[in-house]
């Protein structure tokens, strides 16, 4: 007969409880571990996007991140659900509002990753690609840019530098295209191409000139290469900013004439007047006229105004040339003041001096030329002073080769 001590067999069976207790415990603490409820979270939010059922997935995830609000994986699986909802949704306004949603929790997703999340980095370029696709199929090509250019700051992906690139080619090739159906064509219209940076408009029989930033050239006579032959034709335009054309113009005494075209010709054989064109271009800017070189070109050649404002103090020793800082004084065709009348208008320019560029003063009369390198004109007090340059002569590279140099007084 079996005497079991009954106590033992208690304690046993306690142990046994407590162990079972134990693991029962300790599973439901795993169970409920912030990490191991963030999984199962995502795995529900997987579940509903895959049933297209975004909202919930959306609250979903969004209560993964109240757990773990710097978890960078759950902001890229959030945003992922807004762009899914975004590419399903008819009404534009809000596909874009769950655009912006998504780039939001992108930007939280990248702040709160570790270094070199390629998946992430992968993510958000294609993000920010098909983001401004919306938009540059709308045409809206200043939208998708300013994406693209977000999106690259971001990430500094050349797909999206090279997408911007694109997009900004787009833009130009329609902006010229609309352009080119409201102004004639240089076949239908000769005078569409113009040696400044306007543009010629056509309403009913009229024609006006159109400068930099919208306004029209009124009451003025201006130089334009109608054809872009290297020649400019005179126009003149009225206070209304019409263009002359088959009339005469009476001015201060004189007849100016012009003919179907615009241009003014000689009233004895019908012949356009021209000139080279410009080495400078005529800008209206806040509604004042201001001139500038053209096509950013590094020195002045003189070819046109040999007389400029000048400060030795500014002249600079390349070795083979000098260079100097000079402003232009520019004659403007303006009605307003006569045909051609000087103003307070300066050209802000840089002058070229070959090293054996000649330099004379510009009193006493006889002074002897000394070269611009020459120690004797370093030295002189008087070209320290000096406040204009006159040039006689220029090189091919426009490199002033001799000059006289003096002072107002």
């Amino acid at each position: 007969m079996n005497n079991k001590n009954p106590l033992k067999v208690i304690l046993i069976i306690l142990i046994v409880i407590f162990i079972i207790l134990s693991m029962a415990v300790g599973g439901f603490i795993w169970w409920n571990q912030p990490a191991k409820r963030i999984e199962r979270l995502l795995d529900l939010g997987q579940k509903y996007l895959a049933e297209m059922n975004y909202d919930q997935s959306i609250i979903t995830l969004e209560q993964a991140l109240r757990i773990d609000p710097k978890n960078s994986l759950l902001y890229s699986n959030l945003a992922e659900i807004y762009v899914a909802k975004a590419d399903h949704s008819s009404d534009e306004e809000e596909q874009l509002s769950l655009y912006e949603s998504a780039n939001e929790n992108f930007k939280n997703a990248l702040y709160y990753a570790e270094e070199d999340d390629t998946r992430l980095d992968n993510a958000i370029n294609e993000f920010y690609l098909n983001w401004s696709k919306i938009y540059i199929e709308r045409d809206d090509y200043v939208t998708a840019k300013k994406i693209l250019s977000q999106g690259f700051d971001i990430t500094e992906n050349e797909a999206l530098k090279s997408k911007l690139d694109e997009v900004e080619d787009q833009e130009t090739s329609e902006v010229n295209h609309d352009e080119e159906a409201t102004l004639l064509s240089n076949d239908e219209n000769p005078q569409a191409n113009t040696s400044g940076s306007g543009k010629w408009i056509q309403s009913g029989s009229d024609w006006y000139y159109i400068i930099d930033d919208g306004n029209y050239a009124k009451d003025a006579w201006l130089w334009i290469d109608k054809n872009h032959d290297g020649k400019a034709e005179f126009y003149h335009f009225d206070a209304n900013g019409v263009m002359s054309k088959s009339t005469e113009v009476y001015i201060y005494g004189e007849t100016v004439y012009f003919d179907e075209n615009g241009a003014m010709i000689n009233d004895d054989d019908g012949s356009v007047y021209s000139e080279d064109v410009p080495s400078y271009s005529i800008n209206m800017v806040n509604g004042n006229y201001e001139y500038s070189l053209n096509n950013n070109d590094s020195h002045y050649n003189f070819k046109e105004i040999k007389f400029a404002d000048i400060n030795t103090d500014n002249l600079v020793n390349w070795g083979e040339y000098y260079s100097c800082q000079i402003r232009i004084e520019v004659c403007f065709m303006g009605s307003g003041g006569g045909v051609s009348e000087v103003m307070n208008c300066y050209i802000p320019a840089t002058a070229y001096f070959s090293k054996n560029c000649m330099v004379k003063k510009s009193y006493p009369e006889n002074s002897i030329p000394i070269p611009i390198s020459s120690i004797n004109f370093q030295d002189d007090e008087f070209y320290s002073h000096v406040t204009y340059v006159r040039v006689e002569s220029v090189d091919s590279n426009g490199y002033v080769t001799s000059c006289t140099m003096g002072w107002a007084n």
